[in-house]
């Protein structure tokens, strides 16, 4: 075989991975109804998703799953998203998952106070759904 037709072999195999195993999303989000929103974007845009609805749900069901990628909230009840992307940052089966933040919260001082976190990408809640698939589809390849 040539090397070649080895490497597009290969090719081949890495887009047919990505149809049979689609990456997987964690979503935190304590609304209910945002929470359904963004699944649907990313559940459409051929992604799996997890859902928690606050930072200790979260953490429970980041254990014995493989996460590509948490997308949470920032306020919310119980734990709020610094605390735990702190968590997860802290933690060494999980660390080096990328994070993006998704808040209403307009502050940016907390983006740059909080760099040391390596969260990969802030979005506003009011961001469209094509910038929603761009970030996410950018951070996954």
């Amino acid at each position: 075989m040539s090397k070649e037709s080895f490497f597009a072999i290969e090719k081949r195999q890495l887009k047919l991975n990505k149809l049979v195993m689609p990456k997987t999303i964690l979503i935190v989000e304590d609304h209910s109804f945002m929470r359904y929103f963004i699944a649907e974007i990313l559940i459409n845009a051929g992604y799996r998703v997890i859902e928690a609805e606050d930072g200790h749900d979260a953490l429970s069901k980041l254990d014995g799953c493989l996460i590509d990628l948490i997308f949470t909230d920032l306020n919310m009840p119980k734990m709020g998203g610094l605390d735990l992307i702190k968590t997860v940052r802290q933690r060494s089966d999980c660390r080096l998952i990328p994070v993006v933040v998704y808040s209403a919260d307009r502050d940016h001082a907390k983006k740059h106070a909080d760099s040391a976190l390596n969260v990969k990408a802030w979005l506003n809640k009011s961001t469209m759904r094509d910038r929603i698939i761009f970030e996410v589809s950018t951070l996954l390849r």
